[in-house]
């Protein structure tokens, strides 16, 4: 097994890939590369595939996230690429990156060659523009940082400084120096995530200084929205349990709250959460549901209360993030209390359902695991969500009622009626309105 690569540059290995480009790419991605070319020639810079794109691209597996990095300056290259494919482009100077965004939504990434500095341990970077290699030797693991350059005399040729072939061949996530999770505590999390994706081991060294970082508790120093951001690429995973349990076998969860556990009941839970949103994906595919969120919630929920009040107080700089998913908690549980009934009419469950989003019903589908709940789910989703009440509070008004609370009780018994079926018209809402307001 490999040490941990030292500072000092090591050993080049090329390889010409074009044959497998040509294998690989599609019509489209072609297309892209191309005019990427094209653009690179034009202005004499030096243009280089680079990260997951061409990690996927040597183990044969497809991906549309194309990455570019420049020697130059990226930025220029990014504004005038964007006006040659009739895109728009999105800039962070201080980070010498940009975004192309296609038409259709197709996006390239493009970045200037560069090389950063950390001034304290999970300090965002200072970043200075540098060559191909210093850009790659910044990143996170081996198997990220090769390049394969596409313009001038080594077109289609693959830069691997720092052994990632080799890596990519014994499965293994390897980090490129010794100060890796010191500089950048969140590839811990990352290094997590690619060992499930991918099939592979995190190598012994490499392991030992992930632990390292555990023992001195760098994740403390990372904001907020960095730390959940990487708990939601995570949660986004297909097989996101396997990197929970592997989080939790590592001690990673308590940084979260010291009560967060990944147990069996949690590994089943979000197994019921998979399979539950696929049967909503099927069955309503109009409504758009965010896995993300579906997922958080089963990992907070065995938390108590306090405890989930406990992660508001200490992560307020994402409490927008958090809190969509332990509300959606909260409603989930207040709306399954009141369903223990034998039966329910339609306006009880229009009533119970009333504020759930779709991630809370998935959720509850999948808690639930009987098909009850999945009913209830399905004929609220397809009879009631959408229906549209016959009558309003102008109409209400109308009648001679004053602006009062009594209104909104008018409405919410007409409603009542009209989910039950026992108005067919808006003639017989106003009818019953009239009624109720005498």
């Amino acid at each position: 097994m490999k040490d941990i690569t030292t500072d000092r540059r090591s050993n080049l290995i090329k390889k010409n890939v074009g044959d497998l480009m040509r294998e690989m790419f599609s019509s489209r991605i072609s297309e892209v590369i191309s005019e990427i070319i094209r653009m690179a020639d034009e202005i004499g810079c030096k243009a280089y595939l680079v990260g997951g794109f061409v990690r996927d691209l040597l183990m044969k597996k497809p991906n549309r996230d194309v990455d570019i990095v420049i020697e130059g300056d990226g930025i220029k290259f990014a504004e005038l690429f964007a006006r040659r494919v009739d895109g728009r482009v999105r800039t962070h100077k201080r980070f010498k990156t940009s975004a192309v965004i296609f038409s259709d939504g197709f996006r390239v990434d493009v970045a200037t060659a560069r090389e950063e500095y950390y001034a304290h341990p999970a300090a965002l970077p200072v970043v200075e523009i540098s060559s191909i290699e210093r850009d790659l030797y910044r990143r996170d693991f081996s198997i990220n940082a090769m390049a394969i350059c596409l313009n001038g005399k080594e077109t289609s040729m693959l830069y691997d400084f720092f052994g990632g072939q080799s890596d990519l061949k014994d499965h293994v996530i390897r980090v490129l120096h010794k100060r890796s999770f010191i500089d950048d505590p969140t590839r811990v999390f990352r290094a997590v995530r690619f060992e499930h994706r991918l099939g592979f081991r995190i190598c012994e060294p490499t392991l030992l200084l992930l632990e390292s970082a555990t023992r001195e508790k760098l994740f403390e120093k990372l904001s907020a929205e960095r730390l959940f951001n990487e708990a939601v690429l995570i949660l986004e995973e297909q097989k996101p349990e396997e990197a929970l349990l592997r989080m939790n076998e590592l001690g990673l969860l308590k940084f979260i709250h010291p009560e967060l556990c990944f147990r069996v009941e949690s590994n089943q839970l979000m197994n019921h959460c998979k399979e539950t949103l696929v049967w909503f994906e099927l069955n309503f595919p109009g409504r758009e549901v965010r896995r993300w969120v579906v997922m958080m919630m089963a990992l907070f929920d065995s938390l108590a209360n306090d405890c989930r009040d406990e992660m508001l107080q200490k992560f307020k700089s994402a409490k927008k993030m958090l809190s969509c998913p332990l509300v959606n908690l909260a409603k989930v549980e207040a709306a399954t209390a009141k369903l223990h009934k034998p039966v329910v009419s339609p306006s009880f469950v229009g009533k119970a359902f009333e504020n759930l989003t779709n991630e809370a019903l998935v959720f509850m589908a999948a808690k639930q695991t009987g098909e009850g709940i999945k009913a209830l789910v399905t004929s609220y989703l397809t009879n009631i969500k959408d229906i549209r009440p016959f009558i309003n509070g102008e109409d209400i008004l109308k009648m001679g009622v004053s602006p009062s609370p009594i209104i909104s009780n008018i409405l919410e018994q007409v409603m009542e009626a009209q989910l039950d079926g026992k108005l067919k018209s808006r003639h017989e809402a106003l009818k019953l309105a009239d009624k109720l307001s005498r």
